[in-house]
């Protein structure tokens, strides 16, 4: 067996390295890892160690090279001169100084807590590879080195989003050999790199060039509007869908006879020909460039488009036109279609003089119970609550099947106390269950004429804070930040969820609602019969209104968990009024029942405005409720790798705008 070597001092910095002959040892530390190579004079032999990051090269009296961490038994009192290893002509002399012992020591103890690095984790590779996720393993590095942390991060190099990029990152402890990262942004080109991390500092990495694959477009295309219809043609208005989820390929124009009363499948739409042979009630009438949609399209002229016949419509059918939004990548396609629109003119006619004649006869039995229910009143009137799931009448009792009629009024006045009208200086009490996110109810004060209701005063309101918050120093846009605003949605979402176990529905929630104290905590009014008036204005709450309510159906729980979602919106773009591009609030009813929705902001995540999507489920039942809400929205701030609302400046920002003539209306005079 060999007996002795030369070991020298690798230095492993990234764009060079140095070497110091330490001296002359025996032997190697066979319980320590080490890597054999094959016979190399001295430099080759310090470059493989190095490119290896190991720490140290031994050359052996007969040319063989091994790397390794750790020192053999030094050979007290010898000099290089006196080493037998250098009769094998490897000329140290001419390239290293020689010394004593002790002097080469030195130098090991002075460079080695200052250039030794962890090298490159071994077998890095990437498997499962999804929409948002993948799979990775590897393995420690060759060269043993005591490793603190592995750190991952997935680095944007191309992506279709239209959201600010983030490149994650994540710690996994020096025991961990694989992970999964969950939360990646579809349809996108990754550098996923590994390296680990010592107390010396971050070592080599080594990385796997990824693309994840393709989502269902995150929002659904716009519905076509109708221009005109002229016997077998229908003009639609075309209008461009964003798509953070992948490329925007094409749009589809698809013809459903909506007389057949064929259900749509989204699986099995086909060309006019082979749905005709299939009997099918919708087909494919065209495919258009995405460049093309900003154009009128007429329907049923005749002509192809893309590989599609455009057919003639029959004059004397109703048609519903839908919009597909194609996406490709990487060889999936994913589409998503627009709701369908009624095109049939009697149809709309019919729906409209069905809704006049019911509004009329609903104002006129609602008439009669308001002069009824005035000339039964007595001096000791009422307060007004809601139950359940039901509408709450003004007589303060909830009726429901199969239950027995609960006064709360009743029940409510035994917790508070009645004020005379010349003591209407009163201190805060305890009562209702006090919650520090809502207007708290002090006391009554009840008169022949009027009940009067006394709260506490708060100045401000969210809408004015948002409003407020604009700005546009050092590189941001609000000089709010993104965990208070988070904060504000979680404290409305907490105080929504202590009025829902009361039994309690809001109707008029909105930025405007919410009154805002201590500097970012919000305390919600405008609920019961507390109102919110400024000067000889009144809100309009027709932009945070449930689909449901516009179909006449009364308010509910998850009629809230819609306005919140609207709120939530609000809050993201810093006061900005719910679709500010609809200038006239007559036309919000017709709008969000035939799909309309609030965009994604370009500076909030998927995650964020997905919870915005499922308060506008159209099934009620669908929708969360305000305790699933609070738990989602807390844990989108606990994750601080992945911000879901960004309010740093970028290219082209712009505020969205805020019109109060919108939200305002004129008040009435009583």
């Amino acid at each position: 067996m060999l007996k002795l070597y030369f070991l020298f001092l690798t230095l492993c910095y990234a764009i060079c390295y140095e070497s110091y002959l330490l001296g002359c040892y025996k032997g190697l530390p066979m319980s320590k890892p080490y890597a054999n190579q094959n016979r190399q004079n001295v430099d080759q032999c310090i470059k493989i160690c190095y490119k290896k990051y190991y720490r140290y090269a031994y050359i052996s009296n007969d040319g063989q090279c091994t790397c390794s961490n750790y020192f053999g038994e030094e050979v007290a009192n010898v000099t290089c001169d006196e080493c037998n290893t250098c009769d094998i002509n490897l000329d140290l002399k001419d390239l290293y100084a020689t010394g004593n012992l002790g002097k080469y020591l030195n130098n090991m103890i002075l460079y080695r807590e200052h250039c030794y690095l962890p090298g490159p984790p071994r077998n890095f590779t990437v498997t499962n590879i999804t929409e948002n996720s993948l799979r990775l393993s590897w393995q420690d590095p060759e060269s043993y080195i005591e490793i603190t942390k592995y750190q991952i991060k997935a680095i944007i190099i191309d992506t279709f989003s239209k959201l600010p990029p983030v490149s994650p990152e994540w710690l996994y402890p020096n025991n961990t050999f694989q992970a999964e990262l969950i939360t990646l942004q579809s349809s996108t080109k990754y550098n996923i790199t590994l390296s680990t991390k010592s107390v010396s500092g971050d070592g080599a990495l080594v990385y796997k060039i990824i693309e994840t694959l393709n989502k269902d477009p995150d929002i659904l295309p716009h519905q076509p509007i109708i221009v005109k219809r002229d016997n077998s043609k229908i003009t639609v208005k075309l209008m461009p869908t964003n798509n953070n989820n992948g490329p925007v390929t094409a749009y589809q124009i698809i013809v459903v006879n909506s007389d057949l009363k064929q259900g749509f499948e989204k699986d099995s739409v086909l060309s006019y020909d082979e749905a005709k042979k299939n009997g099918l009630a919708y087909y494919v009438a065209a495919e258009l460039k995405a460049d093309d949609i900003n154009k009128e399209f007429v329907v049923g002229d005749g002509h192809y488009y893309g590989s599609y016949y455009n057919a003639p419509l029959d004059p004397d059918t109703n048609y519903d036109i839908i919009l597909a939004l194609v996406s490709q990548y990487n060889g999936i396609t994913k589409i998503a279609y627009s709701d369908p629109s009624v095109t049939g003119l009697s149809i709309a006619i019919g729906l409209l003089s069905f809704m006049l004649i019911a509004g009329i006869i609903v104002f006129i039995i609602l008439k009669s119970k308001v002069v009824t229910r005035r000339q039964r009143l007595s001096d000791n009137q009422e307060l007004t609550l809601q139950g359940p799931v039901i509408e709450v009448e003004n007589n303060g009792y909830i009726h429901e099947e199969d239950h027995t009629p609960v006064n709360y009024y009743r029940n409510l006045r035994q917790k508070v106390r009645t004020i005379p009208a010349n003591q209407l200086k009163v201190e805060p009490t305890n009562l209702l269950g006090r919650h520090e996110n809502l207007i708290g109810l002090i006391g009554t004060c009840e008169t022949s004429q009027m009940v009067c209701i006394i709260l506490d005063y708060v100045s401000m309101n969210l809408k004015d804070l948002l409003l407020g918050s604009r700005d546009t120093q050092s590189g941001r846009f609000s000089y709010m930040s993104e965990a208070q605003a988070l904060d504000i949605a979680i404290q409305i979402a907490r105080g929504m969820a202590h009025l829902e176990s009361c039994k309690i529905i809001h109707k008029q929630l909105c930025a405007r609602s919410v009154m805002v104290t201590n500097g970012f905590t919000p305390k919600i009014s405008s609920y019961g019969i507390a109102q919110y008036f400024s000067h000889n204005k009144l809100p309009d709450y027709t932009r945070w209104k449930s689909i449901e309510l516009f179909k006449g159906l009364p308010h509910n729980p998850k009629s809230d968990v819609w306005s919140f979602a609207c709120l939530l919106w609000e809050i993201s773009a810093l006061g900005g009024t719910p679709y500010g591009n609809v200038s006239n609030n007559n036309e919000m009813p017709d709008k969000i029942m035939k799909g309309l929705r609030l965009p994604q902001l370009p500076y909030i995540n998927d995650d964020l405005y997905q919870i915005m999507l499922d308060c506008w489920q159209l099934d009620c039942d669908e929708r969360p409720t305000f305790t699933d809400l609070m738990e989602s929205l807390e844990e989108l701030k606990e994750n601080t790798l992945i911000p879901c609302i960004n309010f740093n400046l970028y290219s082209n920002f712009q505020y969205e705008q805020f019109y109060p003539d919108m939200e305002l209306a004129v008040r009435p005079v009583f």
